[in-house]
């Protein structure tokens, strides 16, 4: 992992209020003796940077990263990128840090059912290989941002249950081709999807969640 996405790690954990995470409920139990065998660890750990020079977020298995990793170099140092940040339900709170598009690789973020707030930040459509992204069940406001359009490898898009307000913009289905689930209910939005009939894309948009009218 490069320095840069370490950071990236560091200032999204103390942005949000990462010290009052919740790990849900997860037990975090290492070994008093530590060996090589990998049945001795758990799953996944809590984010921990009180030891800069010796944590690795992907070799430790932080909670919610996922890493992709290359064959070692020469001199045994493996390379690893974040490909994957899953952090539902963790009481993540306040607002994204635009250092977050360090992780350049990412190609799913979930923040689903946080207490994140403000307008879903336009630096959002800079993930380039960026294909499933929930930012449902938080605080967001304001009307929906352009940028998202960028994230041409989109698959799924999830934003219920916010405050979104105002029409869906046109780049969203113009550009976004390989979307093929949008879910956008309980926001305060209007207008129509055009293009969820004519590309088949799983739309559910009104204010009864189980509705598939594609009318906002």
């Amino acid at each position: 992992m490069t320095e840069q996405e370490y950071n990236a790690l560091y200032d999204l954990y103390y942005s949000t209020n990462g010290p009052y995470w919740n790990w849900n409920g997860s037990v975090f139990n290492l070994p008093d003796v530590i060996t090589f065998d990998p049945l001795d660890f758990p799953d996944s750990v809590p984010w921990d940077f009180s030891k800069y020079d010796l944590s690795s977020p992907c070799v430790d298995r932080w909670d919610g990263i996922t890493c992709s990793c290359a064959d070692p170099l020469p001199d045994g140092d493996i390379y690893c990128y974040v490909i994957g940040l899953s952090l539902p339900a963790h009481n993540v709170t306040g607002t994204l840090p635009e250092s977050l598009t360090y992780l350049q690789y990412l190609e799913e973020l979930d923040f689903l059912d946080n207490r994140l707030s403000s307008t879903i930040p336009s630096f959002m459509g800079k993930f380039a290989h960026l294909q499933k992204l929930s930012l449902a069940y938080n605080y967001f406001s304001g009307t929906l941002t352009e940028s998202l359009s960028n994230l041409t490898k989109l698959t799924d898009l999830h934003l219920y249950r916010n405050e979104l307000h105002g029409k869906l913009p046109e780049s969203y289905c113009t550009r976004l081709t390989n979307l093929v689930t949008l879910e956008l209910s309980h926001n305060r939005l209007s207008g129509t999807i055009t293009c969820a009939t004519q590309r088949q894309i799983h739309c559910i948009s009104s204010t009864t969640p189980t509705s598939y009218n594609y009318k906002i």
